[in-house]
Parts: structure tokens; C-alpha cells; sequence
């Protein structure tokens, strides 16, 4: 018999890899007769990540040349694909045998928890064990615990704890740096819970204690960092051609003080360019300003403030416009020509190249005589200029330069412009002479 048992035993070391193979569902038992469970699952209380083992024994009739049955393990009523199964069969005598089929779970967790039996079938007919159940019991588990964050000092607050059993139910205390916030007879101690705090202004470490029958598990900690928050009154407080002076409020910090700022400051371009990056510094504070200079006249700009806190760094305020105030042209106007007739000069020029640092708001002339002061006239936009002298005369000084809101560019050189013949105003020469 033992013999037999374990030629047995070595054959069905290939009938295991057939099961695996096999569709899901209750095995054909073939020819085998009088199929009967004579031990079934039983129930098992474990707990999460402990190993389980399930056995059952089915007796049937048979000779030996047949194959011995494939027993099929189903939780909940739903045949196991992949599960870890051993089988083996002993012949009790010339014509009856024992299967013993064994579920083992190297470490159980909640989706193993259900309804478990062994099922073979023998050609129409389905032969079911008797119903097992798995249950889990131990200290409380946690699918969602404090996670680190950061969060705006003085802003609302809210943290979620899981936990689970079996048993249940299960209760939560909430730790703030270790210390209690609630007793496990508050609404908010049964899990799932929510921990809503109004602010918070010093960083903090946040935990949970689960609590049931089976005793108290304690959940990760999360820090939250208070941060900062963003600087407010950004603005222009003094501003000439080529500096502009800003003040702002830093954010409100918590229990930190606030330990300097970052300030920025972008050239604005056309809207079919990039901004250039033009200034980028941290500053201490008090006081809560900052001079940026060497800037260019009558130009437009964008900054922005950023606070810092021994905690980390507030979000950038929103960008905000500056401007320098106008300056006058950098170069004089060019290309001057003059024409004379008699007693008319005709002055022309160009606009002033490069920066004009300003609006252009026109071009003032002086002229002078032998027998006159200087004379200033204001040309406008015009650029040209007319002199209506009373008498032809034998030579005409004059210079021109541009003006903005800021006031004068540079004076083109005095030029002296000389009359061949005074009685008849004519020129040695008509063509008209550039400067």
C-alpha cells in the first residue's frame, strides 16, 4: 500500500501542471464514481500578512488506471487562477483512493477574505465541499495617513486619516507634535476621518492612533511647513531717468519672522518678443524696499516680490509695471542743410538718431546776426525752419536741437552760413551745403 501511495504521489507531480494550465472551472473526474468531500474548509481567523493554509479531502471509487481528479479551489464562488495549490492522492484500496488538495497564502491580505470550498466535476455532475470562511483580525491598518505639505501661514487645513480592522470599527485620535486633539468619543474619531483646522501659523507634525478590540496602531507622521505668504503693495515710491525705488508689505509668516526678499525686473518687449530677465536680487529686511538702477530713460518694466521665512520661500506676487521717467535725446538732430534766397535762410534736418529717451515734442533753433542777439525759435514737429531776415546780410549763425517732456537734447554745431554778396543776397555757390 505504501508503495502504491507513493508511485501515486509521483505521477501527480505532472498532474499539477495541469491544473495550472487548465481553463478555469471544476475538473472532469472522468470515469471515478461515488465523488464525496469528507473534509471541507474550515473557517480560519488570521491576521494581515500572516501565511494561511486550507485543506479538503475528497474520497471517490475508481481503478487504478484512471487519473485521479483535479480539485479546483473557489473563493466567493469564483474559481482561483493562480493560487498556490498542492494535491495528493492515496489508494485506500483496489478500487478507492483519497485526494487531499491544500490552499496555501504565503501572506494573506483583505482580498483574500471570503467564502472558500473545493469543487471537481464529474461529468455532468459538480461535486462541491462544504464552505469555509477566511477572516482577518488584528490591529488597525492605514490606507491613507498625514502627508508632508506645505501650506500658507493663517490659511484652513484639512487631513484624512483611513483606517481599517476587521474588527471594526475602528477610532482615531489625532496628534499635533505628539499631543492629542480629540478623544475617541468625538464625531470626528470615526475613521474615515477629517481633521479641519481653521490655520495654522507654526509648522507642525500630524499622526493618527487607530484604535479597536484588537489594540492601537499609529499611522506615518506629515510635517506641515507654514510658508510665507505673498507680498503685498508693490509699487513705484521715487523714480528719475534711469532708477526706480519700490516698497512693499511682506506676507504675513506665522510665528517665523519674515528674513529677506527676492526682487526681479523684466524689460517688457513688443508683444511678439520674449521679456528679458534684467535684475534679479535678494535683499534684507526691514526695510521692505529696494533701488533698482541703471535703468533706461522713459522705458516700461515688470517686478515682482518674493519673502522668506526660516520655514522656505512665499509664492511670487503678481508682476507689476514700472516705468522711468522721460529723458532728453541722446544725440542732436542730423543731416542739417540750409538754403538761402535774399533775405529767407531755409534750415532742414532730420530726426535726432539713436534714443530719443522721451516723447518727441520738436526742435528749438538759435540763430544770431552780425547785428542781432542770439534769436530761439520753436520749430514744433516741423522739420524745417524758414528765417525772414530784414536785410541780405553776409553771414547767419544758427544750431538746432530736439526737445522731449524732459527738455533738451544736445545743439547740432554752430554753423556760420556766409553771403557772397550782401547787396544781392546771392550765394557763391546755390547748391544747398550739409552739416
Amino acid at each position: 500500500m505504501e508503495l502504491r501511495g507513493t508511485m501515486e504521489l509521483r505521477r501527480w507531480t505532472f498532474l499539477v501542471l495541469g491544473v495550472v494550465c487548465a481553463p478555469w472551472g471544476p475538473a472532469d473526474a472522468g470515469q471515478l464514481s461515488d465523488l464525496e468531500f469528507q473534509e471541507s474548509p474550515g473557517t480560519i481567523v488570521s491576521s494581515l500578512g500572516k501565511p494561511v493554509m486550507m485543506h479538503c479531502t475528497l474520497k471517490c471509487s475508481g481503478g487504478e488506471e484512471e487519473d485521479a481528479p483535479d480539485v479546483v479551489w473557489m473563493r466567493n464562488g469564483v474559481p482561483l487562477q493562480h493560487a498556490d495549490t498542492d494535491q495528493i492522492q492515496v489508494l485506500t484500496g483496489s478500487n478507492s483512493r483519497t485526494v487531499r488538495s491544500m490552499l496555501k497564502i504565503e501572506k494573506v491580505q483583505l482580498p483574500d477574505m471570503g467564502s472558500y470550498r473545493c469543487a471537481v466535476l464529474s461529468g455532468n455532475n459538480q461535486t462541491l465541499s462544504g464552505e469555509g470562511r477566511l477572516q482577518l483580525e488584528g490591529l488597525p491598518h492605514f490606507s491613507v495617513e498625514p502627508q508632508h505639505k506645505t501650506l500658507v501661514a493663517n490659511t484652513s487645513l484639512s487631513l484624512s486619516c483611513v483606517a481599517h480592522g476587521p474588527p471594526e470599527p475602528v477610532r482615531v485620535i489625532w496628534l499635533q507634535d505628539g499631543a492629542p486633539l480629540n478623544r475617541l468619543s468625538d464625531p470626528v474619531a470615526l475613521s474615515p476621518s477629517t481633521l479641519n483646522l481653521t490655520g495654522l501659523n507654526r509648522t507642525s507634525t500630524f499622526s493618527c492612533e487607530a484604535h479597536n478590540d484588537k489594540g492601537v496602531a499609529t499611522s506615518g507622521s506629515g510635517t506641515i511647513t507654514v510658508l510665507p505668504s505673498v507680498p503685498r503693495n508693490l509699487r513705484t515710491v521715487e523714480n528719475n531717468q534711469t532708477a526706480v525705488r519700490l516698497s512693499w508689505q511682506p506676507g504675513f509668516a506665522g510665528d517665523y519672522p519674515t528674513s529677506g526678499c527676492s526682487v526681479q525686473a523684466i524689460e517688457e518687449s513688443s508683444p511678439s518678443g520674449p521679456d528679458k530677465m534684467i535684475h534679479s536680487q535678494n535683499v534684507s529686511v526691514p526695510p521692505a524696499a529696494h533701488l533698482i538702477a541703471g535703468l533706461e530713460p522713459h522705458s516700461r518694466y515688470a517686478v515682482r516680490v518674493s519673502c522668506r521665512s526660516s520655514q522656505g520661500v512665499s509664492d511670487w506676487s503678481a508682476w507689476v509695471e514700472i516705468r522711468t521717467k522721460e529723458g532728453v535725446p541722446e544725440n542732436p538732430p542730423a543731416n542739417v542743410t540750409v538754403k538761402a534766397n535774399g533775405t529767407e535762410v531755409l534750415v532742414l534736418w532730420e530726426e535726432p538718431p539713436g534714443r530719443l529717451n522721451g516723447d518727441l515734442q520738436g526742435y528749438m533753433v538759435e540763430y544770431s546776426t552780425p547785428s542781432s542777439q542770439q534769436v530761439y525759435v520753436d520749430a514744433g514737429l516741423e522739420t524745417e525752419m524758414t528765417l525772414n531776415l530784414s536785410v541780405p546780410l553776409s553771414n547767419v549763425s544758427f544750431r538746432v536741437c530736439a526737445y522731449t517732456g524732459a527738455g533738451q537734447g544736445p545743439w547740432t554745431p554752430t554753423q556760420t552760413w556766409t553771403l557772397t554778396s550782401p547787396e544781392t543776397g546771392r550765394l557763391a555757390d546755390s547748391t544747398p551745403l550739409a552739416f
